[in-house]
């Protein structure tokens, strides 16, 4: 593939990536705790002999590269539901849950439920976790209070304290593709020292829908425009190769 060709090729693939990332955002449109995500790109300058091409290329090839996805980690719109096991987290933070393989998750996604074991868990079934471990709500409770700070009260008294978690670096959190989180390897943990929590409340996603269709609109016109160039580039080298043969 000459050199028109091979670039035209690496931007599709990124444009491909960039339309995947857009249309991930537009189906969590309305997930709660969801984060939007971003595309970063970066040009990479390849040796044209690694590529395969002739070398009377001397100077370095510009291609397109995928540096990575970046998450908008600003929160949501807070709505208010009224349902008192629904939190939300205003600022920093994420609610530290444990998953049947007793993984530790960390989500936004502050709609929990009680089990029939008598469990705080969400939706996923993954167990809220508290100051002291799982926490479980007495039997027969008819009233559940949660503080600010994620004291969480019955009319028997406090059965404990959700364990809000921040990270000094968020995009190092890895999806687990339950809307939650995972550490990766060297990454730990800090208990928030200030967490506030709403009660009765949840985080919706930040997804600007008006932004995405506008960003996928201009991925497809850049797309077309790309098949444009490598066509007309395929029909360069056609006729080229056709008058050649003609002239032997």
């Amino acid at each position: 593939m000459e050199i028109a060709g091979t670039v035209a090729l690496s931007r599709m693939m990124a444009l491909r990536e960039r339309m995947d990332i857009a249309a991930n955002n537009i189906a969590n449109m309305n997930t709660t705790g969801f984060k939007s995500q971003t595309v970063i790109m970066k040009e990479d300058k390849s040796d044209p002999t690694v590529t395969g091409l002739r070398p009377i290329y001397n100077h370095p090839i510009s291609m397109v590269e995928e540096w990575g996805t970046v998450r908008d980690t600003r929160g949501g719109v807070i709505r208010q539901t009224g349902n008192p096991l629904d939190l939300a987290l205003e600022g920093k933070g994420y609610f530290s849950v444990t998953n049947a393989n007793g993984e530790d998750r960390y989500t936004r996604n502050g709609v929990f439920q009680i089990n029939q074991d008598g469990q705080l868990v969400d939706l996923a079934g993954q167990a809220a976790q508290g100051d002291g471990g799982e926490i479980n709500i007495p039997a027969g409770t008819t009233s559940i209070s949660i503080g600010k700070d994620g004291t969480i009260s019955t009319p028997t008294g406090v059965v404990g304290k959700l364990r809000v978690s921040v990270f000094e670096n968020e995009q190092a959190l890895i999806p687990d593709g339950t809307n939650g989180y995972k550490l990766p390897e060297g990454v730990e943990a800090e208990i928030s020292g200030n967490p506030r929590v709403i009660q009765g409340a949840v985080e919706q996603s930040n997804v600007n829908a008006v932004v995405e269709m506008t960003d996928m609109v201009e991925i497809m016109r850049q797309y077309q425009t790309v098949q444009n160039i490598m066509q007309t580039e395929h029909d360069r080298l056609r006729n080229s190769i056709r008058t050649i043969a003609k002239l032997a």
